[in-house]
């Protein structure tokens, strides 16, 4: 159980990485 939440926050992680880098503020 605890693997798939660190499995989430790492891809949420990834996106948000990537959304920014994308869309600089």
């Amino acid at each position: 159980m605890v693997k798939d939440w660190v499995e989430a926050a790492g891809l949420v992680m990834v996106v948000a990485a990537c959304y920014m880098m994308v869309v600089p503020i």
